[in-house]
């Protein structure tokens, strides 16, 4: 049986909240006794009455005249409103009938081709996507090349797979997009209502990338500063984070003598514990070692401008990591990037000071 729902106009609810409850009583035929400003009900002294508010001092709880209808009548909501409006009723109101729920069929990822010839083929010749965006699409699994039946099972059609991941990694969604020529997309069996047909632009793909290699950056980020702090060296490293990469900075006060790019025995053991770090976070991917001066120019004959002297820097740190970790090689690139790039004013001592140091970039690996 459907409860009607019964709507009262806030006119009708404002009215009935203002109802003065000592001639409502009076007018049921209920006997108020006086009890100095206030009446009291003569059923029952615990409760007393002034105005349009009423207190109950046993049960220490009071109101307005709906709550005391409402109790005291033993009555519902709409019945005490109707009540103290002497009759007057809301409108009634039947309230639709439940649509019936279907049932969403369990999700399931379309059977992957043996390899993914014609995605590849489709994504970087039609679609013009770049081969390291489809790759790291790819190495993420959240994209692949299905293999599928037409209905009937006699026939295969392919799709290129974009999948969509939980906070678990687990596949929960899916967009397929043909890689035939029409780029329509292909109907199948496993059509459900987690596939849906997309058309993703090189742009699209790109963001879905940035946002995620930004989100993985910043998992890394709160793991490192954590390892950083149980190693004593929270102080003399900066992190910091973009989509593309994590950046270790050290100042290079702390790391070389003025004019020096020969490690100090203090920098040796703090480049220790972060080539721990690189061994952990910097293995998948490319590792760059960068050297920063400020603009003050160099008056050495051994390194004649602040270019060589940021260079040398960068290749002693690459040089100790080299043979104090067991990091690859070929992950590793190192640059002098003398003044050219500053993170502070040149024209105080301290912005120089911040502006000589040596930074580590860990890049994401989906960098490709």
């Amino acid at each position: 049986m459907k409860i009607p729902y019964i709507h009262f106009t806030d006119d009708q609810k404002r009215r009935a909240g203002e109802v003065d409850l000592e001639q409502f009583l009076l007018r049921q035929g209920e006997r108020l006794l006086p009890s100095g400003f206030e009446k009291r009900l003569a059923s029952d002294h615990s409760i007393t009455i002034r105005g349009n508010q009423w207190y109950d001092h046993a049960a220490e709880q009071g109101g307005g005249p709906i709550s005391f209808v409402q109790q005291f009548y033993n009555l519902s909501y709409p019945e005490a409103v109707t009540r103290l409006l002497g009759g007057e009723q809301g409108t009634v109101y039947v309230p639709a009938s439940k649509r019936e729920v279907k049932e969403k069929k369990a999700f399931a990822l379309p059977p992957a081709n043996k390899d993914m010839r014609r995605m590849y083929a489709y994504l970087l010749k039609n679609r013009l996507l770049d081969r390291d965006v489809v790759s790291a699409f790819v190495r993420e699994g959240l994209l692949y090349e299905s293999c599928e039946k037409f209905r009937g099972g006699f026939n295969e059609y392919h799709n290129a797979v974009f999948v969509g991941k939980d906070t678990s990694g687990i596949a929960c969604h899916a967009h397929k997009r043909s890689i035939n020529s029409t780029g329509k997309t292909a109907d199948s069996e496993t059509d459900g209502e987690d596939f849906q047909d997309y058309e993703m632009s090189p742009e699209a793909m790109e963001e879905i990338l940035q946002d995620k290699m930004l989100e993985e950056n910043e998992e890394r980020v709160e793991e490192i500063e954590e390892v950083l702090t149980e190693s004593d060296i929270a102080d003399e490293v900066e992190v910091s984070f973009t989509a593309q990469y994590v950046k270790l900075t050290m100042n290079g006060g702390l790391l070389f003598d003025s004019g020096s790019a020969q490690l100090k025995d203090d920098a040796k053991l703090i480049i220790d514990k972060v080539g721990l770090i690189l061994e952990r976070y910097g293995n998948a991917g490319t590792i760059e070692i960068e050297g920063h001066t400020d603009n003050v120019p160099m008056k050495s004959a051994q390194y004649p401008s602040n270019e060589e002297l940021s260079s040398a820097r960068a290749l002693s740190v690459f040089y100790y990591l080299m043979d104090s970790t067991t990091l690859n090689p070929l992950n590793l690139k190192h640059a002098g990037m003398g003044e050219r790039v500053p993170i502070a004013d040149n024209s105080t001592p301290e912005g120089r000071s911040r502006n000589r140091r040596v930074e580590i970039l860990i890049y994401n690996p989906s960098q490709g």
